[in-house]
């Protein structure tokens, strides 16, 4: 390994020298770690990946009927004949998922989070997500945004529809988005699924929109 120095031309190229390292010699090897390190990360990004691994192949609870998370305040019915998964982690509980349908499957994510970026309203979380979806390489066909009601409070909606680089599926992202009383948390329901199958998988989610309760003072 190098030892640490000032990152100045002038010295790295008097250093190469010193140690007979010429300088297309050493920018190919550069270049070789850059591939290995990013690489996998930039095969990631060319696939709609969903649903998550982690839900698919290790270790996870289940969840039926009357989900309650008093960590953040909430709770859903989750559908007769749906289980919900989350990773088994002692320490934090924020959600789950619903993994359903034929290949490639469907996936409704019932989420919550900290609002550590102090978005100001729930439209603020929708653009947020859009500006994410166009970061990890999605082509974004269309993206109406909405406003309704979840439970008691304003929530914003946004159906995302769009393709994946070397695909030529259509896919659907439709979130809701609401924020608790005092801000501080952010709620997420998104359905993940194929455009052709969205009507029909649409219903699932619904259901559970109807059950969701804010169960905060």
């Amino acid at each position: 390994m190098f030892p640490m120095f000032p990152m100045f031309p002038d010295t790295m190229k008097k250093y190469m020298e010193a140690c007979g390292i010429q300088l297309k010699r050493f920018n190919l090897l550069l270049i070789a770690v850059v591939m290995l390190l990013f690489g996998g990360a930039v095969q990631r990004m060319r696939a709609c990946d969903f649903p998550p691994k982690e839900l698919l192949n290790g270790p996870r609870r289940e969840f039926k009927g009357l989900y309650q998370n008093k960590a953040y305040d909430y709770s859903v019915l989750i559908p007769k004949g749906f289980v919900g998964y989350d990773v088994v982690n002692p320490f934090y509980q924020t959600g789950f998922g619903i993994i359903f349908g034929e290949q490639p499957q469907s996936y409704i994510n019932v989420f919550a989070e900290k609002n550590s970026l102090e978005d100001a309203s729930p439209v603020d979380v929708a653009n947020r997500q859009l500006s994410y979806l166009r970061k990890k390489g999605r082509t974004i066909e269309s993206a109406p945004v909405t406003q309704t009601q979840l439970g008691r409070s304003q929530a914003t909606q946004v159906l995302v529809t769009y393709t994946c680089p070397g695909s030529p599926e259509r896919y659907v992202q439709f979130s809701t988005f609401v924020l608790s009383p005092d801000k501080g948390t952010i709620y997420e329901l998104t359905l993940h699924a194929l455009a052709s199958r969205y009507d029909h998988d649409r219903s699932v989610l619904d259901q559970i929109l109807k059950s969701w309760k804010y169960t905060g003072r």
